[in-house]
């Protein structure tokens, strides 16, 4: 499963938001629920949600109406993953934060290493540099 929170930039740009979740690229998750809270949209997937990420990453691109998004994708057996991307100065969508987490196998005493970081075309905010609206 998948969920997601944008802050939006302006509580008047909530709708053009919603309206690109639903019809932008990628078309997929098929499912999506989601609420608004202010000027915070908060997402859910069940199913499809490893498209999720990258749905709210080319939002926020499109729109240019979402200062920053955080996105958690549980992948069961496989870890999960912890996305907080912002715009930049100029305007691109950065990687702010970025963890994924491996699961630990109490059989092996090792982690299942299984499975890779999605969202890694996102380039990393460099630096020290702020992110507007943070």
């Amino acid at each position: 499963m998948g969920a997601a929170w944008l802050d939006v930039t302006h509580p008047d740009d909530v709708e053009a938001v919603l309206a690109d979740l639903r019809t932008g690229e990628p078309a997929e998750p098929t499912t999506l629920r989601a609420w608004v809270r202010g000027s915070r949209i908060e997402l859910y997937s069940r199913d499809r949600y490893d498209r999720l990420a990258d749905l709210v990453a080319a939002t926020m691109q499109r729109t240019g109406a979402v200062r920053r998004a955080v996105v958690y994708l549980d992948h069961d057996e496989y870890g999960d993953e912890h996305i907080v991307m912002a715009r930049d100065a100029e305007g691109l969508v950065r990687r702010v934060h970025h963890v994924f987490a491996y699961p630990y196998d109490e059989d092996t005493d090792e982690y299942f290493v299984e499975g890779e970081p999605s969202m890694t075309l996102v380039p990393v905010a460099s630096g020290r540099a702020r992110c507007p609206g943070q």
